[in-house]
């Protein structure tokens, strides 16, 4: 896809089947599964072809929509849960004394 952009210069949205290229994208992220550092990252996004948010689990490969499928997605966040969590543990305990 090296010089064809393959998304509406406008809306973003996909423009072509994407099917195929989003199944090899699939098989990627089956292939190669995140370290265990990162087995707690979530990412926030936003998808360009369906307008919908969510909330999926991080992958560098890509990050598909729960909604539509696609990997024609924007992440808003990164979130680690493991940090989330030290922080609150941290709130807390400096709430408690």
């Amino acid at each position: 896809m090296r010089g064809h952009s393959y998304t509406c210069p406008l809306c973003k949205k996909s423009v072509e089947d994407m099917s195929e290229y989003f199944a090899l994208l699939d098989s990627a992220i089956r292939m190669q599964p995140m370290p265990p550092a990162y087995a707690a990252t979530t990412s926030n996004i936003y998808c360009q072809d369906c307008g919908k948010v969510g909330n999926v689990a991080y992958h560098f490969v890509g990050l598909k929509c729960q909604h539509c499928q696609s990997y024609n997605t924007r992440e808003l966040q990164r979130v680690d849960a493991n940090i989330m969590a030290s922080l609150w543990q941290g709130y807390n305990s400096h709430q408690s004394t």
